[in-house]
Order: structure tokens, then C-alpha cells, then sequence
């Protein structure tokens, strides 16, 4: 079993066919033209008994003092490509065969995931909307997008526009509820027209989407509003913000119904699968995962030198993900809160994150204008491996 790799150094050599290592994979059959990383730290290839490691298309061999080893299943990245500008978020239909994305130039396209292909660009947005956020909605005939025009929501299907409401403010996220029926709307507190730029109230607004009317306005942030989150049943959506306070609030009535402070910016949060913890990240340096009945921490998941921007958490309840300001993504096991793994995903900050349905996969979006998915690798012993970029580029 691999140990958890928090820094690994490694060189990647091409064409490598002789000597390259004490027990390289050269003496097991290697061919010429086949990838080496070489580990060059001294004590973790002591403690962990490894020499060299090999990847043969999306095969990993590790060559260690008692045997080599092979998993196939390891994270494999596809770019699916590339907006205009940055993108800004991007989401898996709920049947994991498509993926929406949103950039920050206003366009907003729809990709099938098999090919990888465009299959489509939504129509309805100009070209200064600015897009900040993108969804499926539950049954996947509905895509919802926010920017400087309003939401927009579109029929999946005809890719035409069907609804737009108008929120008093640019919308920062935007999050569907269960059924279908709402739409929760996190604003920022700014007028989205420059020429009419100033400070509004911040708040949660709920629309109706058959209706296109607004059914509350959710009050009491002082800040931006970041981040909601339907709970899953529906009855509760969760918003976080830049006054670093984390709220309840009963989506029958609009009371608030709880709040409470994370000490500092929240850029997203999200209620875990079995409805009984909030996940938080954001200025914080860390994912905190809360009791909704007290505004307790129950788990703190620490990651340093840099702010959170996105989380998902896998439909199965296993597995929390969070991007940060650096282009990395970290995945821990809710149950024990280890951390199974860590790799450079983009060259920029992500503010896009999401799992597919069966949990298999991973979508980020970053300012570095990419969409990606990821292949998220079940091979035992993969845990904690940190992929480098080199690495990356070797395995896909």
C-alpha cells in the first residue's frame, strides 16, 4: 500500500529503454519509447519501498522492492474546450451523458461527454452577460444560467430560451431545487448595469420557475451573497457569503431559520447527500463540514496556502471535492476525512466543480478558459498520490 504523498518530485523520461532504476521496469519487460517517472525523493521511495513507476497508456506499474504492482484505474483528463474568456462554471446532466459550461464572455455551451464533443451553444445572452453560473435542472430538460441579463432558463432539448427573470442584482450562483419547481438565486449586491452601479441589499431570491415571479427575498446577508444550496429534500436552502456567515432558511415560508458564522468569506457551500452537514470552503483555508442542528464543526479538512472557491460532494455521500485559488483539487472521504487525492487540475483558479451522477467523474472550470473531466481512479494504492502536471500529461 502507498503511503499518502503530500510533495512528490518526479522526472518523466521518454524513450527510456535500459537502466533506468536499481529495480526499474526495464528488467520487466520495458519497451523502448515507454514513459518513466523516476522518483528522486530519497525517503519516500525508503519508506515506501519504490523505485520507479511506469505508465503505458492509462496503466500505472510501480516497481517496488517486493514486486511490481499495475492499476489501471488512474485519473485520466479529457478537455472537452475551451470559452472565449474564462469559464466559469460548468455542470453534468443529471443522466451523465452531457455537461454545460459558462464563460465569462456570456457564452454558454453544452458538450456531450462520450464524444467530446460541442453539441450545442444556448442562445439568448449577449455578449457582455458576463456569465457567473450554469445548471442542469433535476430532470435534466432545463438548463439555468446567470449573469448581467438576468437567469435565463433554456429548454435542453431545443436549446431555446424559456424563462428569464430578473433579479434586482448580478447573481453570483444560482442552484434548482429538488423538484424542479424553484430557483434560488444568490446575489451580490450590485447593480449588474454599470451605469446604474450601486449598492443594493444583498439577498437569497426564490423564483418560481413556471411563473417566472419571485416568491421571497431572502434577507439578512451584509455582504455579497456567494453561495446556495437546496437541502435534499427541498424544505431548506443554505447560502454562505463574503460576510463569512453561513444561513438556514425555510423555502415554504422564507423564515431563517438558523445562521451562523464561519469566521471569515465563504465562497461555497453545499449540503451533503444524506441532508445532516453542510460542507463550507472558502478564505478559511479549509473545508469545514457543519451540524445543521447546533452551527457546530464537525470535521475540519485543512489544506494550506491558499482560499477554496468550489465544492461537490459525490451523489453517494463518499467523497467531498474542493478547487481553490491555485488551479489544485483535493478529495477526502467524508466518513474518516482523509484526504484520497490531491492533483493539479488547471493553471488557474477553478470556479467550476462538479461529479457525475454515478460519481465516476469530475468536471472543473477554470479561468484558464478550459473545461475538463476527470476520471476519478479507484486503484488501491492511488490514495493521496499527488499528480504533477508532467504526470498529467503522461497518464492522458
Amino acid at each position: 500500500m502507498l503511503k499518502t504523498f503530500l510533495l512528490l518530485t518526479v522526472v518523466v523520461l521518454l524513450g527510456c529503454s535500459s537502466g533506468c532504476g536499481k529495480n526499474s521496469p526495464s528488467e520487466h519487460g520495458l519497451a523502448k519509447g515507454d514513459n518513466v517517472i523516476v522518483i528522486k525523493d530519497a525517503k519516500l521511495a525508503q519508506d515506501s519501498g519504490m523505485d520507479t513507476m511506469l505508465v503505458k497508456g492509462t496503466k500505472l506499474t510501480v516497481s517496488k522492492v517486493d514486486g511490481d504492482k499495475i492499476w489501471t484505474n488512474v485519473l485520466s483528463p479529457v478537455t472537452l474546450g475551451r470559452h472565449k474568456s474564462s469559464a466559469k462554471a460548468a455542470e453534468f446532466s443529471p443522466n451523465g451523458k452531457l455537461i454545460v459550461s459558462g464563460g465569462g464572455s456570456g457564452d454558454a455551451k453544452i458538450w456531450d461527454v462520450e464524444s467530446k464533443a460541442e453539441h450545442g451553444v444556448l442562445l439568448g445572452l449577449e455578449v457582455q452577460s458576463n456569465l457567473t453560473d450554469i445548471a442542469f435542472g433535476p430532470k435534466g430538460q432545463q438548463i439555468a444560467g446567470g449573469g448581467l441579463d438576468g437567469v435565463l432558463i433554456w429548454n435542453v432539448e431545443s436549446q431555446e430560451r424559456i424563462v428569464q427573470v430578473s433579479p434586482s442584482t448580478l447573481p453570483h450562483d444560482i442552484a434548482f431545487s429538488p423538484d424542479g419547481t424553484l430557483l434560488a438565486v444568490a446575489e451580490c449586491g450590485y447593480h449588474p448595469d454599470a451605469r446604474k452601479r450601486r449598492y443594493v441589499p444583498c439577498v437569497v431570491s426564490v423564483w418560481n420557475i413556471g411563473t417566472g415571479e419571485r416568491t421571497f427575498a431572502l434577507e439578512g446577508n451584509r455582504r455579497d451573497v456567494h453561495s446556495v444550496s437546496f437541502s435534499p429534500d427541498g424544505k431548506t436552502i443554505a447560502s454562505g457569503g463574503k460576510d463569512g456567515s453561513i444561513r438556514i432558511w425555510d423555502t415554504n415560508t422564507g423564515e431563517q431559520l438558523k445562521t451562523w458564522s464561519a469566521g471569515s468569506s465563504v465562497a461555497d457551500v453545499v449540503y451533503l447527500t444524506d441532508g445532516k452537514l453542510i460542507a463550507s470552503t472558502g478564505d478559511s483555508g479549509s473545508v469545514r463540514l457543519w451540524q445543521i442542528g447546533t452551527g457546530k464543526i464537525e470535521t475540519t479538512l485543512v489544506f494550506s496556502g491558499t482560499k477554496g472557491t468550489a465544492l461537490a460532494c459525490s451523489p453517494d455521500g463518499a467523497l467531498i471535492a474542493c478547487a481553490d485559488y491555485s488551479g489544485v483539487v483535493r478529495l477526502w472521504n467524508i466518513e474518516d476525512g482523509k484526504l484520497t487525492l490531491e492533483f493539479k487540475a488547471h493553471t488557474a483558479v477553478i470556479q467550476g466543480l462538479g461529479f457525475s451522477r454515478d460519481g465516476k467523474k469530475l468536471v472543473s472550470a477554470s479561468h484558464d478558459s478550459s473545461v475538463k473531466v476527470w476520471s476519478i481512479g479507484t486503484g488501491e494504492g492511488l490514495s493521496g498520490w499527488v499528480a504533477a502536471d508532467s504526470l498529467l500529461k503522461v497518464i492522458d
